[in-house]
C-alpha cells in the first residue's frame, strides 16, 4: 500500500505541474521577427529587415529615413527607427491573421525624439489601418524606452488578415521627428475575464474592431504591472496553494495509513506470541 500511495502522489505532482504549465503557458507572438534581429544584406545599402515592409504617405521623399540600428535597441540589440525630417506619415508594416470575436494584447517598446505636428495631432503609434483604428500617439519619451500596450477586440465580421503598422504619423496627418521600435508583440488573450475591467466600457455597443486607449509605461526599471499580470499572478498563487494543500493532505493520509499498518502488524505479532506461549499450569505439569 505504501509504495502505491507514493507512486500516486508522484503521478499527481507530475500531472499538477503539467496542468499548471498548460494553463499559464504564454500565447505565441503573432509578430514575426519582433525584435528586428533577422536582417538581409546586413551592412550594405540594400539592408532590409525580414518579415517587414516599409511604406509612407510620401514614399519618395528624400527627407524620409528607415534605419536598422545596431546596438541601440532596448537591450543593446537591434531596433528599427523611422525619421521624418520633413512632414510625412511613415510606417513599417506586417500582415497578421486575427481570429474573429477575440481579444488580443498589443504591445511595443517605443522611444521618440523631437516629434512635432505638421497638421492634426500625430506622433508614433501602432495602427490597424484595415479597421481604421489606431492607438494614442507618443511624442516624448524623454530619450528612454517606454512600454506601450493596449487591447484589441475583433468582431465576427473583422477581416481575417490585417495590416499592422508601426507608424510615425497618422490618418490624414503628418509629423516630423524620430521614433524607434523594439520587441513588438501581439498575443491572443485566452481568458477574457482577466481584462474585463479594462475593456468592458471601451467595447460597449461597438460593431467594428476597436482599439482601447493605449497605456504608456516607463522603462523596465520603473514599469508597473498591468491588470492582466496582477490577475495572472494571483491565479498562479491560488493554484500553487491548492497544489500544496492537496500534496500535504495526501502525505498525511500516507502517514496515517502507515501507522495503522504498523499497529496492525504489531497486534498480529502480539497475538502470535501469546499463542506460542504455554499456560502456567501446563508448565507445572
Amino acid at each position: 500500500m505504501s509504495s502505491r500511495i507514493f507512486s500516486f502522489i508522484g503521478l499527481l505532482i507530475i500531472f499538477y505541474v503539467l496542468l499548471t504549465s498548460f494553463i499559464f503557458a504564454e500565447q505565441p507572438n503573432l509578430i514575426k521577427n519582433p525584435g528586428f534581429e533577422k536582417v538581409e544584406n546586413a551592412g550594405t545599402a540594400n539592408e532590409v529587415v525580414q518579415d517587414w515592409r516599409i511604406d509612407a504617405f510620401k514614399p519618395t521623399n528624400v527627407d524620409l529615413e528607415y534605419k536598422i540600428e545596431e546596438g541601440k535597441g532596448r537591450n543593446n540589440s537591434r531596433c528599427f527607427t523611422l525619421t521624418n525630417k520633413t512632414p510625412n506619415d511613415a510606417r513599417i508594416l506586417q500582415m497578421i491573421r486575427l481570429e474573429p470575436s477575440r481579444i488580443y494584447k498589443v504591445s511595443a517598446w517605443i522611444k521618440t525624439e523631437n516629434i512635432k505636428d505638421a497638421e492634426s495631432p500625430s506622433g508614433a503609434n501602432l495602427s490597424f489601418p484595415d479597421t481604421i483604428y489606431y492607438s494614442k500617439n507618443i511624442k516624448d519619451t524623454g530619450g528612454k524606452w517606454q512600454l506601450f500596450e493596449f487591447y484589441l477586440q475583433t468582431t465576427p465580421d473583422s477581416p481575417a488578415e490585417s495590416r499592422f503598422w508601426l507608424r510615425l504619423g497618422g490618418f490624414g496627418s503628418t509629423c516630423t521627428g524620430k521614433a524607434s521600435f523594439d520587441d513588438i508583440s501581439i498575443t491572443l488573450v485566452e481568458d477574457p475575464s482577466t481584462v474585463t475591467g479594462a475593456i468592458e466600457r471601451a467595447f460597449s455597443g461597438q460593431k467594428k474592431s476597436t482599439v482601447v486607449d493605449a497605456t504608456v509605461k516607463a522603462d523596465e526599471t520603473t514599469a508597473q504591472t498591468s491588470p492582466e499580470s496582477d490577475s495572472s499572478a494571483g491565479s498562479i498563487i491560488i493554484y500553487i496553494i491548492i497544489g500544496v494543500v492537496i500534496i500535504a493532505a495526501l502525505a498525511v493520509i500516507e502517514i496515517v495509513l502507515r501507522k495503522k499498518k504498523q499497529q496492525k502488524t504489531t497486534g498480529e505479532q502480539g497475538e502470535d506470541k501469546a499463542e506460542s506461549t504455554p499456560p502456567e499450569e501446563e508448565k507445572k505439569e
